[in-house]
């Protein structure tokens, strides 16, 4: 009972641990448990929502990914850890948007002065054009939702209009975006595994 009280989402966390469908549900639960942090992101970090949404978002999955691998020791609440890797996230997230403000004009400077040598920008393209190629093969062995969300991606889809267009539909963009997450997560195991080199 006690336990219960200090621990509130110590079965769910279990589940999750024991992966499958169970551990989909529980995830989804802890999810929307805790997604009011958003509000918090914007008001107390001033952040837009989507920037909010996207530290929830990256928090969440870490937290997730060190429950799994059992790195997450219990020593405090989920939602305490869960809380305190979101705040990171949310002041990364306004230093980020702070420093690359002061260097746009500092990039637009080095642009101009940038002389471009035609045989080293020719072998470039070719091994843009390679790498291409190999990101196409790797994307089409993952799954269909995978598959769809990544090439949505690339066409310029925004995550709502992703998660209207897949089959079945998501519930969200805060799902498309774990999702894309996910997915990204296993494109770089393939593209990391050599299976496409050679």
């Amino acid at each position: 009972m006690l336990d219960a009280i200090i621990r509130p989402d110590k079965k769910w966390l279990e589940k999750i641990q024991a992966g499958g469908k169970e551990g989909q549900l529980a995830e989804n639960k802890l999810y929307d448990k805790y997604a009011y942090f958003v509000k918090r992101g914007m008001t107390t970090h001033q952040l837009a929502e989507e920037d909010a949404v996207d530290a929830y978002i990256d928090a969440f999955t870490e937290a997730i990914r060190q429950v799994v691998q059992k790195e997450f020791r219990g020593d405090s609440s989920f939602k305490s850890y869960l809380f305190r890797i979101f705040n990171n996230r949310c002041v990364d997230n306004f230093r980020k948007k702070t420093t690359n403000k002061s260097r746009v004009h500092q990039w637009i400077d080095e642009l101009s002065d940038i002389h471009h040598d035609s045989l080293r920008n020719t072998l470039q393209k070719m091994l843009d054009v390679e790498k291409i190629e190999l990101l196409k093969r790797a994307i089409e062995t993952l799954g269909n939702t995978c598959r769809q969300i990544l090439w949505d991606t690339a066409m310029g889809y925004s995550l709502s209009e992703i998660a209207l267009r897949l089959d079945p539909p998501l519930k969200n963009a805060a799902t498309v975006k774990t999702q894309k997450y996910r997915c990204m997560n296993k494109l770089k195991e393939k593209i990391n595994s050599n299976e496409f080199i050679g």
